[in-house]
């Protein structure tokens, strides 16, 4: 049996998981907790299996002193035309983290999408617009490196799967919808799928995205041919 002490400084971690899918929301996890009360599995997301994934994700809910808040938006959202991807990123991880603060908490954000020292204090300065709190730290790779950011990083990820099971089976009519990534075979024979059978895209589907429009062009143009 795992036991967690509550006793030593509180740090609030923040990372998304689906920036770059074609279907299903992005998500955003914040986690707030005492440095030592974290399970010593937890990592970046993507480095973890997926069972291992919510098993540590359960974990984390049972601990008292660990406090998780999440942020979603939607593929309306995205595919809004009045704001970028990065925006809601920032916009999403200060709502998150603001959920959670209660003091003078440490804030460790993942920036590791960002490349250049350069672009990352930027990056940190947009936070810091963003979220009333002057201990806040942008990080690269930050859910390798900070247990409390990699915590946030397997809820993050652990919420968006759950989403995508959920679209599975209201989708499940068009065949697997796969991750939900632009390189996955799966995700592109359902869009292509559904395309066939509705000519328009599904609701789950980010419109904006290339993937998305060139599908739909080109099942478009293919019907049109049959004719």
């Amino acid at each position: 049996m795992n036991v967690h002490s509550c006793q030593s400084k509180i740090v609030i971690g923040c990372d998304e998981a689906g920036k770059g899918p074609v279907l299903g929301p992005m998500v955003i996890a914040a986690v707030r907790a005492p440095q030592d009360a974290l399970p010593a599995t937890v990592g970046d997301s993507k480095a973890i299996p997926h069972d291992k994934r919510q098993s540590i994700a359960t974990e984390l809910r049972q601990i008292k002193c660990v406090t998780t808040t999440v942020e979603q938006v939607t593929t309306d959202r995205i595919d809004l035309s009045d704001t970028n991807l990065n925006v809601l990123v920032v916009q999403s991880q200060a709502r998150a983290v603001e959920r959670l603060l209660s003091g003078s908490e440490s804030v460790l954000i993942d920036a590791s999408d960002v490349k250049t020292e350069r672009v990352v204090t930027r990056f940190q300065q947009h936070i810091h617009r963003n979220i009333d709190s002057r201990n806040i730290t942008a990080l690269h790779r930050a859910d390798q490196t900070e247990a409390i950011v990699g915590a946030a990083s397997i809820m993050a990820k652990v919420h968006r799967e759950d989403v995508m099971a959920k679209l599975a089976k209201k989708y499940e009519e068009w065949g697997p919808i796969g991750s939900g990534y632009p390189n996955d075979p799966q995700t592109r024979s359902f869009l292509i799928r559904y395309v066939r059978a509705t000519d328009e895209l599904p609701a789950c589907a980010r419109g904006s995205w290339s993937t998305a429009e060139d599908i739909l062009t080109q099942v478009r143009q293919s019907t049109l041919s049959e004719f």
